[in-house]
């Protein structure tokens, strides 16, 4: 049995981390102009940037590769109390690999620990993904991208493809 599922590297993009309180999180938003709401777990494009909240106090932002340095000098020059926040350029850490077709849920669900039925579009988390620490992001129905480190990528993208070709009965090759 395979599945009907297309597995693909994403562009890389430029991704901060941001962490601190939340009303902290909020006002320096506002103050560095993306002044979109944010709800956990909801993807909010504003002015060419993805909010994807994955806590209370944690935040990703992905934008274009070549906006990374106006988003990052936007952002540090909207802290007011670095103690409070802090905004890490994730860059070049994490690399995307996006599951595509009619059985990118199923394909996933081999790899990664939750109730994927339950994750409605928009919204993403962080997880383990074959005992990796990566994001899970369904970006829209039958389409998800998963942030893992980028040395693991090969590896995350080689499991997936094994898990569409044999289903529940993969062996690792």
């Amino acid at each position: 049995m395979t599945y009907e599922v297309s597995i693909n590297r994403c562009h890389q993009q430029a991704i901060f981390d941001i962490r601190g309180i939340r009303p902290d999180l909020d006002s320096s938003l506002i103050e560095s102009g993306m002044t979109a709401r944010v709800e956990k777990g909801k993807i909010v494009l504003s002015d060419e940037l993805e909010i994807l909240q994955l806590g209370p106090r944690r935040i990703l932002v992905k934008t274009a590769l070549e906006n990374e340095q106006q988003v990052e000098q936007d952002f540090r020059a909207a802290l007011i109390d670095t103690r409070r926040l802090s905004v890490v350029n994730v860059s070049d850490l994490y690399l995307g690999v996006q599951l595509t077709g009619p059985d990118a849920l199923e394909v996933l669900a081999h790899a990664v620990p939750l109730d994927l039925y339950e994750f409605p579009p928009g919204s993403g988390t962080s997880s383990a993904v074959f005992s990796l620490t990566a994001i899970v992001i369904c970006e829209a129905m039958n389409r998800y991208v998963l942030l893992v480190e980028r040395s693991y990528l090969d590896y995350v993208q080689k499991r997936l493809r094994v898990c569409a070709l044999t289903g529940e009965t993969a062996k690792w090759q």
